[in-house]
């Protein structure tokens, strides 16, 4: 059974239909979404080379996931207006990279529908300042967690 999910005030988190949501609650899901994923990257270069290959991240909040290392955080989110996507971005600088995915708000309970391409970057922060024009034509897919 999936772990029910707590506000920080300490409530627990209920659906629109009334019923308790469960991890990790978003769009009102049946059966609810799973409590983490994986997303995995290819084709990203510069300073953002170091998250080629699939991390996990588990959930944060509604339509929220998170990976958090002290540098940097990456994310995975459902935009009620796009759909879902994935940010990386580096802690302390203004280095960050957006990706949506191409299903569109049509997938809302299914973040591994589609692939993630590149919607925006700013790379004025980073240590290379040409990793967002490098890392041009990269890509991610979400997964469920392989076991």
């Amino acid at each position: 059974m999936s772990p029910l999910i707590k506000h920080s005030n300490g409530k627990l988190a209920v659906r629109s239909d009334g019923k308790l949501a469960k991890c990790c609650g978003c769009n009102d899901c049946d059966p609810p979404l799973k409590c983490s994923y994986e997303v995995t990257f290819s084709g990203l270069a510069g300073d953002f080379a170091f998250f080629n290959g699939t991390t996990r991240v588990d959930c944060y909040g509604a339509c929220v996931y998170l990976a958090r290392d002290g540098d940097y955080d990456l994310w995975l989110i459902f935009w009620p207006e796009e759909g879902w996507g994935s940010v990386i971005n580096f802690v302390d600088a203004q280095c960050q990279m957006r990706f949506l995915s191409d299903a569109g708000i049509s997938e809302a309970c299914d973040p591994t529908a589609g692939t993630c391409s590149i919607v925006a970057c700013n790379d004025a922060g980073c240590a290379d300042g040409d990793s967002c024009g490098d890392s041009s034509g990269a890509t991610c897919v979400i997964s469920e967690v392989s076991a």
